[in-house]
């Protein structure tokens, strides 16, 4: 069976924040010859769900302010006439989406109703969804390391964007 994206006007990539790992960063950057800075930025926390071992906190002086690693901008800067420009490194948000790590279309998934419906009928491959966990766990670790050093917003994506496969 065909993906049910066939038929969709890619609502995710126009009007959704991409969440991503650092992981994610250093796939794209590697496959695209990229710099992260190009497309990957420290968002302010602004969304209404997310990881909250995700939640990136950036000191300037005192002042605590809560950000996310996202792709940069709304399209996605990563899509293209012809479709994802990163399809083989996109990252796992986007390879799960629409559903969630039990298999089930997530209630806020943005698909027309009819390629929603048959994402019904389709389950993510377990494979992906083991790595993701794995790079989430991971990654909430780097997370956690990021906060404890409270870092400028500059230097956390650094620190966030650093080489990390191995």
């Amino acid at each position: 069976m065909a993906s049910p994206c066939v038929m969709c006007n890619k609502s995710c990539c126009n009007s959704q924040v991409i969440t991503v790992t650092s992981f994610d960063v250093e796939r794209i950057a590697r496959h695209s010859n990229l710099k992260p800075w190009r497309f990957a930025q420290l968002r302010k926390l602004d969304l209404p769900t997310c990881l909250n071992n995700h939640v990136v906190e950036c000191w300037d002086g005192k002042e605590r302010e809560d950000h996310i690693l996202a792709l940069k901008s709304l399209p996605c800067k990563l899509r293209s006439e012809e479709g994802c420009s990163v399809y083989e490194a996109r990252p796992f948000s986007c390879r799960l989406y629409p559903h969630w790590k039990t298999g089930q279309v997530s209630k806020d998934a943005v698909c027309p109703f009819v390629p929603k419906m048959m994402f019904g009928m389709v389950k993510p491959d377990l494979l992906h969804v083991e790595h993701f966990e794995k790079e989430n766990l991971e990654f909430s670790g780097i997370v956690r390391e990021c906060n404890r050093r409270k870092l400028t917003k500059e230097k956390a994506f650094e620190f966030l964007t650093q080489v990390r496969i191995y």
